[in-house]
């Protein structure tokens, strides 16, 4: 027979030595091994070691707490309709990074693109029509490299910041509730 491991958790290590002396003069001899399972049930609270096997090893509950998404990144979220497009530029520059980091994810790393698919994939992401734009933008901001004759755009990988990854997490949470 297999032995199933069951963890053993006091709050206090003091109240269990205390518990053990209080128990230990009603048994003149040594206790047995069921016995001090038993004795050491009943000090965590538990009227036997079976009470206490049964609530140790029942499957607990934990909740998934996700930390906070930036102010930033609110901003921004704020900006994307339910399929997860852009419907605006926006104003200021940090949330235009941040929209642009946000396409700059669509892309695939490990091939290159003609203008016109970045113009699809882009189109495909935004809502006010202006693929040109966002292209011109990420290839500034090091998102994307381009060729000389602007026919081979490649995504290249710098190290997103955190309200990029903010976003991503957030956004993926979102698709998955849904």
């Amino acid at each position: 027979m297999s032995k199933t491991l069951v963890p053993y958790l006091v709050p206090d290590v003091s109240d269990l030595a205390r518990a053990l002396r209080r128990h230990w003069p009603s048994h003149p001899d040594m206790p047995g091994q069921v016995d001090m399972l038993n004795l050491l049930a009943r000090c965590a609270g538990f009227s036997n070691f079976q009470s206490y096997r049964q609530h140790a090893l029942r499957p607990q509950k934990t909740e998934v707490s996700h930390p906070p998404v930036p102010a930033l990144a609110q901003k921004f979220m704020q900006l994307l309709d339910a399929q997860g497009q852009l419907t605006r530029w926006p104003s200021g520059r940090p949330l235009q990074q941040l929209a642009l980091w946000y396409l700059w994810g669509r892309f695939d790393r490990r091939r290159s693109y003609h203008e016109r698919e970045v113009n699809t994939l882009l189109n495909q992401h935004h809502r006010f029509g202006d693929p040109a734009l966002l292209r011109r933008e990420m290839v500034g901001l090091g998102l994307l490299s381009r060729s000389d004759d602007c026919r081979d755009y490649r995504r290249l990988s710098p190290q997103p910041p955190d309200d990029v990854i903010a976003v991503l997490k957030h956004r993926e949470r979102q698709l998955q509730a849904a």
